[in-house]
């Protein structure tokens, strides 16, 4: 008596591929690394073999059922030619059932009706890629309607927060300096005296813009101070220089009220 054939184990994972074994650390070290595999359009995962030169949805010729509908892009008629005929084996159905329920009728039209639904489940699946595609766009205009609120909201509280900057610090104009010129030639220890004295040239001129950005009241209240000394000066243009650039920071251009 022949023994009963073994069942066959089917991994619920699939095996990595062979190739793997050729990438081993002696290998990368000299060079030895064979060339990738060349692209399969034939592959086995989970037991299931797959063709990628196959059409995504196959015909029901090769599954063996009679395709009833003729158009498939006119679908809307098809549908209605297919729900109509589903409603009418149905009735005859009824119908023989009442008369003879044991008769080769019955297996016939249950048959009809098995062949109708399949077919309408067929055409429903023919217009998948079209829903796939549609789903994606409604999935990006859905993303660039958020990021475009999200922008909106920002521009929202940029503004909100210079009206709260102006009315804090009860600045009535901001003027915009420009951005130094990157000068390579001021880079190392070597040229650390030039870089100081190009630094204290930017905060004089800094400090000569914040003059004229407070207005008439600061200009009165410099003229009628007594002279600094020229250490409480130099401070004094610093932190000037210092308010002024972060005015220019916070707001990044000119505003007037």
């Amino acid at each position: 008596m022949a023994a009963p054939p073994a069942a066959q184990i089917v991994s619920p994972f699939p095996t990595p591929p062979a190739y793997y074994q050729f990438y081993t650390s002696d290998n990368i070290a000299n060079a030895r690394v064979p060339l990738p595999p060349c692209a399969h359009a034939d592959f086995t995962v989970f037991g299931e073999d797959y063709h990628l030169n196959d059409e995504i949805i196959r015909p029901l010729s090769e599954a063996g059922i009679r395709q009833l509908y003729v158009n498939k892009k006119d679908w809307k008629t098809e549908m209605k030619k297919l729900n109509s005929s589903a409603v009418a084996a149905f009735v005859d159905l009824v119908s023989i059932l009442i008369s003879c329920p044991d008769s080769q009728d019955r297996v016939d039209k249950l048959n009809d009706i098995r062949d109708i639904f399949i077919n309408m489940h067929h055409l429903i699946n023919e217009f998948r890629p079209i829903q796939a595609r549609d789903t994606l766009r409604m999935m990006q205009q859905k993303q660039l309607d958020e990021l475009e609120r999200t922008v909106n909201d920002f521009k929202d509280f940029l503004v909100e927060a210079k009206k709260a900057f102006r009315q804090s610090l009860k600045v009535d104009e901001v003027v915009r300096l420009p951005i130094p010129a990157y000068r390579p030639d001021l880079e190392g220890p070597v040229e650390e005296p030039k870089r100081k004295e190009e630094t204290k040239k930017r905060e004089i001129e800094l400090a000569m813009i914040g003059l004229s950005v407070g207005g008439e009241r600061k200009q009165q209240a410099a003229t009628s101070s007594s002279t600094p000394r020229p250490e409480q000066q130099q401070r004094l243009l610093q932190k000037r220089a210092m308010d002024h650039a972060a005015w220019s920071a916070i707001f990044g251009e000119t505003m007037e009220e």
